[in-house]
C-alpha cells in the first residue's frame, strides 16, 4: 500500500510539472490557444495530459471539497471531457431528428468559472465537526479571491504554483500590468454581464487546466497525509 501511494504521488507530481508548462504555453497571457508544434509549442499535448489526469482523478481523495465531493468530481470530469474531446465535438438529437453540435467550449467556460470559484472557496473554508466544509463567504472579485488563496492556502505548494503562474503570464497593456488573475477576473465579469467570450475565444480550456492543477495538489496532499 505504501509503495502504491508513493507511485501515485510520483505520477501526480509529474502531472503537476507538466501542466505548469502547458498552461502558459497553451493558454498564453494574450493571444489564441495553440498546441501546434509548428507555431513553437513545446509542452505536452493538453488533450493527452487531460486524459491521463482523468485516470488519477479520485473523489475519495477530495475530502476538502465536502459535502459536494462527488458532484464536484463529476463536474471536473465533464469540463475535461468538453475541453479535451477531439474535434468534432459531441452532438445531441434535435426534436426535428437532426444531429446538432453541443457548444462544449462555451459550456466549459460557464461551468469552469463556477467550478474554479467553488473549489477555491472550499479550500478557504472552515471544517465543521461532521467533516463538511463551510465555503469562504466573502465576495471579492475573482482576482482578489485568488490572491487571498495565495496568502491563506492550506496547501503551500499550491499557493506557490499559482503565484508562479500568475507572474509568468504577466504582460503590459494600456499602461498597466495584466496577469493570469486579471484575465480570469475579466472573463468572469464578462460572463456575469452576459458575454461568455474573452475577445473571440471561450476560456474553458484554461479553466479546466487550472482546476486540474488545484485538484492534483489536493490529491497529493491527501496521499502524503496517509503515508
Amino acid at each position: 500500500m505504501a509503495k502504491q501511494a508513493e507511485a501515485g504521488i510520483e505520477r501526480i507530481e509529474r502531472l503537476i510539472r507538466e501542466v505548469l508548462q502547458i498552461i502558459p504555453s497553451y493558454t498564453p497571457a494574450r493571444g489564441r490557444f495553440s498546441s501546434v508544434p509548428q507555431l513553437g509549442y513545446r509542452a505536452r499535448n493538453p488533450g493527452a495530459w487531460q486524459r491521463e489526469f482523468l485516470e488519477v482523478l479520485d473523489a475519495g481523495m477530495l475530502g476538502r471539497l465536502k459535502p459536494d465531493t462527488n458532484d464536484i468530481a463529476s463536474l471536473i470530469d465533464l469540463v475535461n471531457f468538453w475541453t479535451g474531446a477531439p474535434s468534432p465535438g459531441p452532438t445531441y438529437e434535435h426534436p426535428d431528428g437532426s444531429r446538432r453540435l453541443i457548444p462544449t467550449l462555451m459550456l466549459s467556460t460557464i461551468v469552469g468559472y463556477a467550478l474554479l470559484e467553488m473549489i477555491v472557496r472550499r479550500l478557504l473554508g472552515t471544517i465543521r465537526n461532521n467533516g463538511s466544509v463551510t465555503p469562504y463567504r466573502k465576495k471579492p472579485a475573482l482576482d482578489k479571491l485568488l490572491a487571498h488563496l495565495e496568502d491563506n492556502c492550506p496547501i503551500p505548494d499550491l499557493a506557490r504554483d499559482l503565484a508562479c503562474l500568475n507572474r509568468h503570464m504577466a504582460y503590459q497593456e494600456k499602461g498597466g500590468t495584466r496577469d493570469l488573475y486579471w484575465r480570469l477576473a475579466r472573463g468572469r465579469d464578462q460572463l456575469m454581464h452576459g458575454n461568455v467570450l474573452r475577445t473571440s475565444e471561450p476560456e474553458g480550456p484554461l479553466l479546466a487546466l487550472l482546476i486540474d492543477l488545484v485538484v492534483l495538489h489536493i490529491e497529493r496532499h491527501e496521499l502524503r497525509s496517509r503515508q
